[in-house]
This record gives C-alpha cells, structure tokens and sequence, in this order.
C-alpha cells in the first residue's frame, strides 16, 4: 500500500515529468555521463530544447539512433498523456535501451511507479540522482528525494557479494554485475537469484525480502571442473545484439563463452528486437555451435505462479520457478506451468505488441498422492484427533517399554531358566501395544499431540532413570555387585512416571506431535551434552563416572525444563525435529570419528568426548538453521496456553529439596 507520503512525493515528482513534457523535446549530443554499474556510459542524451542542436551534417549513425529514440519518446509520451503508464513505460525502457538520459529515466521512473512496479522505479530514480546528477536542476534533486525515501519504504533490498565479479539475475532479469555500488531493490515476498561468471559454477539460490528490509547473499562461485563451449552467431541484422544466457547479459553477437555442461537457454536483444528464449545443450568438452534466428520485434513479458515453486515454461523452453521476466516476439506463445501434487496448466498468450502480466495459478490436484498424509494431518488437527504418524511411533515406544517391563520382572523374580527370563519381555511386548490400542479404541481416539507426548514421556523418563541410575551405581563404589533391582526398578519407574506425566499434559496443554518430538529431543541432547562435556573436563579419577552421570541426569531435566518453555512458541514439526537429531548426530560423529582418525589411535579420551559436544551442538544448530522454512507444528483453534512457574519448597528429613513447580 501507498502511503500518504509517497502520495505527495509521487506529486512532487509527476510535476517534474509534466514539466519536462511540457518543453518539445529535441534530441541533442550531450556530455557523457559518468560511469556506473546501472547503466553504461552513452555519447549522446535526450535532454530539452535547450540543449545544444548538433551541427547541420551529413547523417550519421549517431542521427539515425537520436531520431529512433526520439520517436519511442514521443510515443512513451502520447501512451503517458492517454494514462496508458503500462505502455508508455515500456517505450521509455526501449528509447533508454538507445540513449538512457534525464527525460526517458525520470519519465520511466514515474510510469513505473503508476503500475506498481515500485522496486523498477526506484532504480530508476537512484539512476538519476548518481549517473545523471550533474544535469539535474536543484529543483529535479529537491523533488526526487523525498520520493526516493518513500519508496524505499514499500520495497526490500538484496546485498549481493561473490569472490568474483559476476553477473546478478533476480527472477529472470539482469539487474548488474558485481561488485554492486548499491542493493538491489525488489518487492516484497520470494525472489529467484542467479550469479553467474565465464569459467565458474552458476550460483542460484531462493530468498525471501520484506519492505524496508534487506536480505545479505554471499554467493562464491566455483571454478568449473568440467565444461564445455558455446557459440552464438546471429542473421545480419543481429550483429552487435546482446546474448543473455540463463538470464545474464554475457556479450554481443558473435558470442563464445565456456559454460557448465547441461541445458542453458540463450536470448538475443538489441533496440527493440530479439528472439524468443531458445533451449540449448553445452557438452562437456566439446563446442556446440548455435546460429540464431533474425531479430523481430520483442515485448516485455512477466509471468508470475502460485505456488511460487512452480516451473515456468514458454514454449517448450524451462525458464525457472515461480517468477520470469523477460522478452518475446510478436505471435502465440505457449507458456507451461507444473508442480508435484498441482494440475499442470497451459496458456496460449497472443503477443500482440504490448507488455504482458500473466499470473499463472494452479488447481490442486485432488487425486495426487502428495496430498494424503497432508490431508489426513489437517483432518487431525480440525477434528483434535491423533494422526496415524504419532500412533505408530507410540506403538513402537509401547513395544519397547513392555520389552523393559519385561526385564524389569526379571530382575525382580530372577528367574532360574532362560524360558523365565524370555517370557515376561516377550509377552509384554505385544501387550503394551495391545493396551495402546484399547486406549485409543475404548470411547473417543486420542487428542492430537497426546500419543506423542505419552511416547517422549516414557523415552525422557527412561533416559533420566537410567542416568540416576548410573549415577547411584558409581556413588555407591560397588561395582563388582550392582543392586540390578535397584537399578532396574529406579529405570523401569522413571519411564512409567514419564508415559503418565506425559499423557496428562499433552491432554491439558495443546501439545502437538511436534511440540512434543522438541521436548524429548532437547532432553536427549542436554543429557549427552551435558554428560560429555563434563567428562570433557573432569580429571581422570575416581569420581569421574559419578560425575557425568549426574550432570547427565541434570541435562536430561534441564533440556525437558527447557524444550517445554519455547515448544509453543517454535511449534517445530516432527520432520523438522528428526532432521535437526540427524544433524546432531552426524556432526558429533564426524568431530568424534575425525579426531580420532587424525589421532591414528593416539588420542585422548577427554579431548574426543569434548570433540563430540562440540560436534553436536554445531550439527543441531545447522539442522535448526536447514531446516527453518519447514512449516510449523500448531493446534488448530485452541487459545494458546500460557506459561508460569514458580518456586517450590519441599521439607526432607535432614533438610528441603528446592525447586520449580508450574504450567507451560
């Protein structure tokens, strides 16, 4: 949306352009502008009658390209004077291709701000008060200012850096070439960025800018290993054109460059004409030569998808996801666009000498498998119902608690035959399954989240039983007899505490399989964080067991404690949680395995459990980080619950326990 201010800047600024239409213009040789990265240095300028005439002569090519551009002027004029801004915008755009100057920027600049196209008349307007500062008046410098700071307040930015000096395409268009004097102003919402160099790897990567903000890009580019030569020459009437492959203004006709093997597209332009986008194959090794057809009128084209993941196609020619800008010739054309789970949609676009917007939205395709399990996680959420995902993995944690109530009885009874010690676990193992069932069955299913959060209970409370345990066993100096019962009891009881605990709150709370799945990872990896860096830095004596095992055991508490303060407000999904334990994992191994392969069996037990704390807390802040545009876990129609703790006193004989009670 406009604001107030930009309303009277935009009033300031169409004083100026009236003004400037208001003088007949003439076209005269001027002074060449300075150098800059937007536009290129140029002999000759549209400027008013007061310029300076050019000498009575013979025509030369310098007067043939003044009276082209003088004539797009004109028209640009006329199309702006019947309130066509879209078109007279594009004829601006083609006498600038000839002669960028002060009157074809600063009334470009205008129209592309009347048709919305805020970020273009930004550069625009930037374009005018550096390249061409010294031939504005100080009443021009005055009235732009103000516009600029309105504008740049309804735009984003991106910073665009590389390790060499490439060329920057955002969603189809070549917007310079690297190092940037400024950033690159864009709208609101997703853009596709490309940097590409002669002899280099094509970077491309997504992102994702809001208003008044701007985005960094640091886009290295890699030496290409491989690849192979292309050749572009063109009819008679293309000679000098610019060739634009993948986007990136690379040259002039006749054209030879070194590119990555596989599919480019390459697209001629020169004053007004071009040709179509044209598919083309670069062979590892070899020189594909390609002869372009003669140049015919071109119109600007921008063709936008939803969803933005969508390929893009004219043609038959793949031109990239979500959003292209760019040229094509009078005549049909067929643009094709497709996404997984999406009715594939073909329109035939008749260019007829006008610059075209063609949003392209596609139908969901009801039938597509994709949207199955998609389906069902929403019905659950709607309807406050587990998911069959959740069940599944509470069937599987079911099984393996009934396999640890098992050999709980075991270490009880002792049993004096190995039939005795195999039965009770075995039998129980599909016991505790079967129980699940009837709990679901018996009455209405289970409410969404709650399968999750008995399942993370018993795995939290198995790991911190196991941990005290262990604990005991090393306080207790024992260690030819451990008390099995005692430890197996203290375990076993844990993890009944927790499937209770964790049922009752996932009931109460608004849990959701995600919220939970954070809650028992974050206890997961603050025990073993914790335990490992205490055995990190704990001297090798005797009390060393004792001590990672209750600092275990405080980590497991602290990441439960901790996972459940900021679950609601992350709400990651359960995939997001499996991928970051994915990385977690695989970091700690690959600090842990690389010492110890550096080390070639030379190594030192403290400095490889530090190795491995490290290496995790490196790989779950990558998963985090990875995995940051993967959609939220949240009920659905359910208050946010809210959080509040409080201290607690608990007498003891001999003394108190200290600690923390409340809801979250």
């Amino acid at each position: 949306m406009i604001t107030d201010r930009s309303h009277r800047a935009a009033r300031g600024v169409s004083l100026l352009v009236a003004a400037v239409l208001s003088i007949p213009p003439a076209i005269a040789l001027a002074q060449t502008p300075a150098s800059s990265a937007a536009c290129p240095p140029c002999p000759c300028a549209i400027g008013s009658a007061s310029s300076a005439t050019p000498a009575a002569s013979s025509p030369s090519p310098d007067d043939d390209r003044i009276e082209r551009a003088k004539a797009l002027f004109l028209q640009g004029n006329e199309l702006r004077k019947a309130g066509d801004c879209e078109r007279a915008a594009v004829k601006f755009a083609e006498s600038r291709v000839i002669l960028p100057t002060v009157a074809n920027t600063l009334n470009g600049a205008w129209c592309l701000e009347q048709t919305g196209r805020i970020d273009e008349s930004l550069e625009l307007y930037e374009e005018l008060v550096t390249v061409f500062r010294e031939k504005l008046s100080e009443e021009q410098r005055t009235t732009i200012a103000p516009a600029m700071n309105a504008l740049r307040k309804l735009v984003g930015s991106v910073e665009v850096t590389s390790n060499v000096p490439g060329t920057v395409v955002i969603d189809g268009r070549t917007r310079g070439r690297l190092p940037m004097l400024y950033p690159l102003r864009v709208m609101p919402g997703p853009h596709n960025v490309r940097v590409r160099a002669d002899g280099y790897e094509t970077f491309d990567a997504s992102v994702k800018v809001e208003a008044g903000k701007s985005v960094s890009l640091d886009a290295p580019l890699q030496p290409l290993a491989n690849g192979g030569r292309l050749r572009i020459a063109g009819a008679a009437d293309a000679e000098g054109a610019g060739v634009y492959v993948d986007g990136a203004l690379v040259g002039k006709v006749p054209w030879e460059g070194i590119l990555p093997p596989g599919p480019h597209v390459y697209a001629l332009r020169k004053e007004g004409l071009g040709t179509a986008p044209r598919a083309v194959r670069v062979v590892n090794g070899q020189t594909v030569a390609e002869t372009a057809p003669a140049l015919a009128p071109v119109f600007e084209v921008q063709v936008s998808t939803e969803p933005i993941s969508a390929t893009i196609a004219i043609d038959g020619v793949a031109l990239g996801k979500g959003r292209w800008i760019g040229w094509l010739p009078t005549g049909e054309h067929t643009i094709e666009s497709s996404e997984q789970g999406y009715v594939t949609e073909r329109l035939t676009l008749p260019m007829t000498g006008e610059t075209a917007r063609v949003p392209v939205t596609l139908r969901v395709d009801e039938r597509h498998p994709i949207w199955d399990a998609r389906r069902a996680e929403m019905a659950a959420r709607l309807s406050n119902e587990r998911t069959g995902d959740e069940m599944s993995f509470l069937y599987m944690t079911a099984a393996g608690y009934g396999v640890g109530t098992g050999l709980w009885i075991d270490a009880q009874t002792e049993p004096d035959s190995l039939r005795g010690w195999i039965i009770p676990p075995l039998l129980l193992a599909g016991v505790a399954p079967a129980g699940v069932y009837a709990l679901d069955s018996l009455g209405k299913p289970l409410k969404y989240g709650v399968p999750q959060s008995i399942a993370e209970g018993i795995l939290i409370g198995a790991e911190q039983g196991a941990m005290l345990a262990w604990w005991l066993y090393a306080r207790s100096g024992d260690r030819d007899e451990p008390n099995v019962q005692h430890m197996a009891s203290m375990a076993w009881g844990s993890a009944t505490v927790g499937a209770v605990a964790g049922g009752v709150l996932g009931s109460t709370l608004g849990a959701t399989p995600g919220r939970a799945s954070f809650v028992g990872s974050t206890a997961l990896w603050g025990g073993v964080a914790f335990g490992l860096t205490t055995g990190a830095v704990s001297p090798d004596d005797t009390e060393r067991d004792d001590r990672t095992a209750l600092a275990s055991a405080i980590g497991v508490a602290a990441g439960t404690l901790g996972g459940a303060i900021v679950a609601g407000p992350l709400s990651p999904s359960p995939a997001r949680v499996r991928l970051t334990d994915l990385a977690a994992l695989g970091g700690g191994v690959l600090m842990a395995g690389g010492y110890l392969a550096l080390t070639d069996g030379e190594f030192e037990q403290r400095t490889t459990l530090g190795m491995g704390t490290v290496g995790i807390a490196a790989g779950y802040a990558v998963g985090w980080y990875m995995t940051r545009h993967m959609p939220a876990d949240r009920p659905a129609d359910r208050a946010a619950t809210k959080t509040s703790f409080f201290p607690q006193v608990v007498p003891t004989r001999g003394g108190a326990t200290l600690g923390v009670a409340g809801s979250f």
